[in-house]
């Protein structure tokens, strides 16, 4: 693995950002909008997102990517990682803000591409 310690954690951040903005929209869509289609200015304004979408099960993709940075970040916790905490740990607001996430097609923007190709 090429990424540094500093890369890995902005590659999760990133990651993060994606999984809670997908799961958030499928929240939404199967409690309020069950069965209605519905604009989602996060999911439908990012190519980022679309492209992310168009895989087949990306939460599960997310999550275990996810994980997998936090097992090399801190090899000492094993196979004892609560994906909850995992997530709690960040505040989506600050991790905007961090990025500068004003609008959904700034999510575009992040450079998580090319750290996975680096990987």
């Amino acid at each position: 693995m090429d990424l540094s310690r500093q890369e890995l954690m902005e590659l999760q951040e990133q990651l993060v950002i994606v999984y809670k903005l997908i799961s958030q929209h499928r929240l939404m869509k199967k409690f309020y909008y069950n069965g209605v289609e519905f604009d989602d200015p996060f999911i439908d304004n990012s190519e980022l997102i679309q492209e992310f979408m168009e895989i087949e099960n990306p939460e599960q993709i997310l999550k275990g990517s996810i994980m997998e940075i936090e097992k090399i970040n801190n090899p000492e916790l094993g196979d004892d990682i609560d994906f909850c905490r995992i997530l709690d740990s960040f505040d989506l607001d600050l991790l905007k803000y961090k990025y500068r996430i004003e609008k959904p097609s700034d999510i575009d923007n992040l450079n998580i591409k090319s750290l996975i190709n680096h990987v």
